[in-house]
């Protein structure tokens, strides 16, 4: 089976399936590569510029990887991959230690089970999507095709009836098979990039979407309660953990500020509403949830088929590697679940 793919502008045939088996290692290592990276960038991230600008960091090496992923050279592609896996390596670290700040350090078990449920339903969520994106990309190639096939058909019988009157039945009936001819002359090739434009396409608007709401920093109410309780040591604190060391000063003198001068504003109002221990959790809890979805669903939907059969490597393997991974990938996830409840029931932190 011979197959073509683009490598920094130059296209390669070959039909070696040693060397395409190879590619499958490369494509899919790079997203390993790169959460690897994002997981020990993330304690330092955290360390010195705090845990909303990491997620922030995060969703922004999922927009730009996304981005890059569009394009066909493999490198271009190969280094998408590798920002997508450190925004994965960056989120899987970073979110739960943000609810168990957010929680004032209560129901770590609880929470830290919701995160990994719910990395789970992004993997199913992936599955969807890319089965969807199928369906709608070959829904518009034979749209588009059907069109163009129409009025060619039209151009055919208006060239008829005025060059020759005497049979127009007979040409428009052969417009009417090249139309057929057309529409389903559809290749793997036309539809799998609209495929691949439509499934990267989700994760930037999501990307642009959930890191403009991190920008907020929502969480800044989390500090002022203790500035209202007069306990400056545990908002420096919890200002330590959430924002950074670089900040800490700075935001402890804006929010005490804003203690003393007591000014009416949406934000306090919000914050008068909102008088229980766990209110960040409802608050956020749209957020936290579609921050994990998103996590989970960007490792599989980067291991899909479409994304093979996008640079021409079409074989029996790739469907089966998709379902193994995201088999593995649930039940990882559901066995660290386990065993942390486990550990929750033990007592053991």
């Amino acid at each position: 089976m011979k197959w073509s793919m683009h490598v920094r502008g130059y296209q390669i045939t070959n039909s070696c399936i040693n060397f395409e088996s190879f590619i499958m290692v490369l494509i899919n290592s790079s997203l390993l590569l790169g959460a690897s990276i994002g997981s020990i960038a993330s304690v330092f991230v955290e360390r010195y510029f705090g845990k909303v600008k990491g997620i922030l960091s995060a969703y922004f090496l999922f927009g730009i990887g996304s981005v890059f992923c569009l394009n066909k050279d493999l490198v271009i592609f190969l280094i998408g991959r590798v920002l997508c896996g450190a925004g994965v390596g960056f989120s899987c670290n970073l979110v739960p230690s943000y609810i168990f700040e957010l929680t004032n350090k209560q129901n770590q078990t609880l929470f830290s089970t919701l995160h990994n449920v719910l990395f789970c339903c992004g993997i199913l969520l992936s599955y969807l999507l890319s089965i969807g994106a199928m369906y709608i990309a070959v829904y518009i190639v034979k749209f588009r095709s059907s069109i163009n096939s129409i009025n060619e058909t039209e151009q055919t019988i208006t060239n008829i009836i005025y060059h020759d009157p005497v049979s127009p039945m007979i040409q428009s009936n052969l417009g009417i098979s090249k139309k057929t001819g057309i529409e389903f002359s559809i290749t793997d090739h036309s539809y799998s990039i609209l495929s691949i434009r439509i499934l990267f396409i989700v994760p930037i608007i999501f990307s642009l979407i959930l890191s403009l709401i991190w920008i907020l920093k929502l969480n800044g109410d989390t500090p002022s309660h203790y500035i209202k309780l007069n306990d400056i040591r545990a908002a420096e604190e919890t200002t330590r953990q959430i924002y950074g060391i670089f900040d800490t000063t700075r935001i402890i003198s804006q929010l005490r500020e804003e203690n003393e001068r007591e000014s009416i504003s949406i934000l306090k109002l919000f914050k008068a509403i909102s008088k229980s221990p766990m209110r960040n959790v409802f608050i956020f809890i749209p957020i936290l949830i579609c921050t994990e979805v998103f996590t989970g669903y960007i490792p599989l939907v980067m291991n899909s088929k479409l994304i093979i059969s996008h640079f021409g490597i079409i074989d029996q393997v790739s469907s089966n590697y998709v379902v193994l991974t995201g088999c593995f990938l649930v039940n990882f996830t559901l066995s660290g679940v386990f065993f942390e409840l486990y550990i929750g029931s033990k007592r053991l932190y």
